[in-house]
């Protein structure tokens, strides 16, 4: 008798046995596992991303007696060459540097070639979230005694983040610092928030932005919001003197930012990320 279970992990959160969510650019892991009568079994292992009928096509990825097969054209088809790649068991599918367009049904298809012939596959809807910190300066004139305001923009959390800010490592006081949180249609959460202070000499300023990550219990099937995360730091070095400088609006980038400035600002980047998953051994996605 056949079984089969499909794990996945690196950057994955669960939301249901048969959905699943990754960031944009994280690598997937998914892996098949199956219980047979015969633990020796010749088996070959295909994997399929659904067409938008239902249909699944052709295999994009194969593995027959510890051989894989790349249909690269498929592959291509499909915007997945060159970032798919499977262990020699052909049981574990790993797509690297995920992309929005990677988003579909994928399906994990195992066949018993003896004693008799027997196959079963299991499905998986896959969806790629573009979550993004983006910042910029409003006030762009950094002089001594010139009040300052700081803007960060946290988009695309299934929760409103939960923002803070430091200067020289102190918090700033209460009024000074203000954010707007907005629910889109999508479902998903856009927090603004804003900092404005002034200074007489370099001042360095961090945003910490901490993004809960929903994940559905394996046994109660309700989702939960646990200490899984992300957390992202952006690190600024501000100098303030005499002479006015413009400072250039900053740019976005997925899970983090990349900031433009004049000669005067020194910017400084730094990012952390920490996801934990848990796995299943029974079949479902998790």
């Amino acid at each position: 008798m056949l079984f089969l279970a499909v794990l996945c992990c690196l950057g994955i959160l669960q939301t249901s046995d048969r959905e699943l969510e990754v960031f944009r650019t994280n690598s997937l892991e998914l892996r098949c596992s199956y219980d047979s009568t015969t633990s020796d079994a010749p088996y070959q292992v295909s994997w399929y991303r659904l067409n938008d009928d239902g249909s699944p096509g052709s295999a994009f990825l194969s593995s027959l007696h510890g051989k894989d097969v790349h249909v690269e054209d498929r592959q291509a088809e499909l915007g997945l060459k060159g970032r798919v790649s499977i262990q020699p068991d052909g049981l574990s599918l790993n797509i690297t540097d995920t992309f929005l367009h990677d988003e579909g049904i994928y399906r994990c298809e195992v066949t018993i070639l003896h004693p008799f012939l027997e196959t079963n596959s299991s499905d998986v809807q896959l969806s790629v979230v573009d979550y993004q910190i983006r910042g910029y300066t409003e006030g762009v004139v950094f002089s001594m005694g010139i009040p300052v305001t700081l803007t960060a923009i946290v988009s695309g959390s299934h929760l409103p983040s939960q923002n803070s800010w430091t200067v020289n490592g102190n918090r700033p006081p209460p009024n000074s610092v203000s954010e707007v949180t907005l629910k889109g249609l999508d479902g998903l959460w856009t927090v603004t928030s804003t900092l404005t202070f002034q200074g007489d000499t370099t001042v360095t300023v961090v945003f910490k932005s901490y993004i809960p990550l929903p994940r559905t219990s394996s046994r109660t099937q309700q989702p939960r919001w646990s200490e899984d995360s992300r957390t992202a730091l952006v690190q600024m070095a501000i100098f303030f003197g005499d002479t006015r400088s413009p400072f250039a609006v900053f740019a976005a980038a997925e899970a983090g930012c990349t900031i433009a400035a004049s000669a005067l600002a020194l910017i400084l980047f730094s990012l952390h990320m920490h996801v934990e998953f848990k796995k299943s051994r029974y079949a479902r996605w998790l």
